[in-house]
């Protein structure tokens, strides 16, 4: 029972410390400090934030001055535990759900947001990285260029 609870209690500060998708820079500063790296992204309008938090690297792609997703890995290059899953998207659920995508197969694990708004994706097999975003990033991330078919 004392797990429980201690485990709890870590969920609750550890929700705190990362971000959330929506926030502004000043924000991700505020929250994480000083960002390490800079660079672009393939998706159209987007730019990439790095920071480096107690034991993550956090790769946030910024649209239109706000977090549209996030990638989480960790810095010594270990997996992310499902507890570690847990506490990320919970962070990232701004008092919503998170529900289990069941139109994936393979080793994905993806889930969405019970109002639709974000979704969160991690690779159960390799363990090395969880992503959330908002739809309108996801929405970008496969749209196709014009044009194309």
């Amino acid at each position: 029972m004392k797990w429980i609870v201690s485990l709890l209690a870590f969920a609750c500060i550890a929700s705190n410390a990362f971000g959330v998708l929506g926030e502004t820079e000043d924000d991700l500063a505020r929250r994480y400090g000083k960002q390490t790296k800079t660079g672009s992204s393939s998706l159209p309008g987007v730019t990439i934030r790095g920071y480096t938090y107690g034991s993550y690297t956090v790769i946030v792609g910024m649209l239109n001055g706000r977090a549209a997703y996030e990638m989480y890995s960790k810095k010594d290059g270990t997996k992310i535990t499902p507890n570690d899953v847990a506490v990320l998207m919970n962070a990232n659920a701004s008092g919503h759900t998170w529900a289990v995508d069941t139109g994936v197969t393979g080793g994905t694990g993806k889930w969405v947001l019970d109002d639709g708004t974000a979704f969160a994706e991690f690779d159960k097999n390799s363990s090395m990285q969880l992503t959330v975003m908002t739809k309108e990033a996801s929405d970008l991330s496969v749209k196709k260029p014009a044009g194309k078919k």
